[in-house]
């Protein structure tokens, strides 16, 4: 006779374990039959009442007899535990009402997760982080992430999981267990890609490793991901840590040859078109320029270029890949337009910030009129328009 004792997982994908079986969402086919279970082992301790079980599965206007239709849907599910896991009697029938069997020990990984988390709070022991990382891996019942129900558990877990792993991350930074602050972050990073804390953490682990050239890649793709997703850049804690990156990525006692031909190296990659770089980059060209500016007293301009639809964009957004493939083509057109001492960098979603070194403002509006309206001829999607907005590049006092 098996032991009644059956395994539960919610976080990722539903799982049910009992002996040697195991099935999946995919082996119950049915997004009701499933929430109904799941429903029932959250709530394993007490008897829920049919109306309970009515109003999470159905709105009120979905079925014309819910009672009628919760005995069909129990059913259906007792034939699923029956068939599948030889599980008879796990479903129970009481007044109006059903509920789990309690000769059954059943262990549910998001249960298991609220112990473990509560007990942090008494005693901040790593053993309790890890055991809460390796249980958590992924959102909850990802198979019913539109239900508004498991949608609000499924947020909550998820926002637990990540205040354990930025507690714990700066915990090991404390400790200077830089390894292992490297691993719990990157491991986090693959639930929640988006996350700035998580790559902050990650990027400080590999800079206190002195693995700076891939901290340096790390943020980069960061940033761009963060412009293609949200249409952001990284905070400024991020912008701080990458400049402290910058001053770390060459070794003590460089020959000056060796210098000067790294320079010729990085040149050869674009020496035929203006440098395109990372917005912290472009903000420390900017502020030497200011500099140059007051001691030589020429003239340089700033340029913003924004897409937007031509009606009210608050109104209605472009589609971020409609939008990505029309900086890609303006991106291009700079490219290959511009001056080889001409700077541009990606702003937000939908701009580029532009540095004309040595340019008065006819010159550099005849020159940014040209190259955009080449551009906008090629705009991808309905109604798109280009603006253009040209400043002076200011003198630091």
């Amino acid at each position: 006779m098996k032991e009644k004792l059956i395994y539960v997982t919610f976080f990722k994908h539903f799982t049910i374990r009992y002996g040697e079986d195991e099935i999946g969402s995919e082996d119950i086919k049915s997004d009701k039959i499933l929430k109904l279970l799941s429903y029932l082992l959250c709530h394993k301790e007490r008897m829920i009442s049919s109306e309970e079980l009515t109003q999470v599965l159905w709105d009120d206007s979905e079925v014309d007899r819910p009672i009628g239709a919760l005995k069909n849907l129990v059913y259906r599910l007792r034939t699923v535990l029956k068939n599948q896991l030889s599980l008879s009697d796990l479903v129970m029938t009481g007044k109006s009402s059903y509920f789990i069997n309690e000769e059954y020990h059943i262990v549910l990984d998001v249960h298991l997760f609220e112990k473990y988390n509560q007990l942090i709070e008494i005693d901040n022991a790593s053993y309790l982080y890890e055991k809460c990382f390796t249980l958590y891996t992924g959102k909850c019942l990802t198979e019913l992430e539109y239900d508004y129900y498991f949608s609000y558990k499924s947020a909550y877990y998820h926002s637990l999981y990540l205040s354990r792993v930025i507690d714990y991350g700066y915990i090991l930074e404390s400790q200077h267990n830089y390894e292992m602050m490297e691993e719990i972050a990157q491991k986090a990073i693959m639930i929640d890609k988006i996350q700035d804390e998580l790559h902050e953490i990650y990027i400080k682990a590999l800079y206190h490793q002195g693995k700076y050239k891939q901290a340096i890649q790390a943020y980069k793709d960061f940033s761009n991901l963060l412009y293609r997703t949200l249409g952001t850049k990284p905070s400024h804690q991020m912008e701080k840590l990458y400049s402290l990156l910058k001053k770390e990525v060459h070794e003590a006692d460089t020959h000056i040859h060796e210098v000067q031909k790294e320079l010729l190296e990085h040149l050869e990659d674009g020496k035929e078109n203006c440098f395109v770089c990372e917005y912290g980059t472009f903000k420390d060209i900017y502020n030497m320029q200011s500099r140059m500016i007051g001691r030589l007293g020429v003239s340089s301009k700033l340029c913003l270029i924004t897409i937007r639809k031509e009606d009210d964009i608050a109104k209605e957004r472009p589609n971020r890949k409609v939008i990505e493939k029309n900086m890609g083509r303006i991106q291009e057109s700079l490219l290959h337009g511009l001056r080889k001492g001409d700077v541009i960098s990606r702003f937000s979603a939908n701009q580029f910030v532009v540095l004309l070194p040595v340019c008065n403002y006819e010159d550099a509006t005849l020159v940014m009129d040209r190259l955009l309206r080449k551009t906008k001829y090629s705009l991808n999607g309905k109604n798109m328009k280009v603006d253009l907005s040209i400043e002076d590049v200011h003198a630091l006092d």
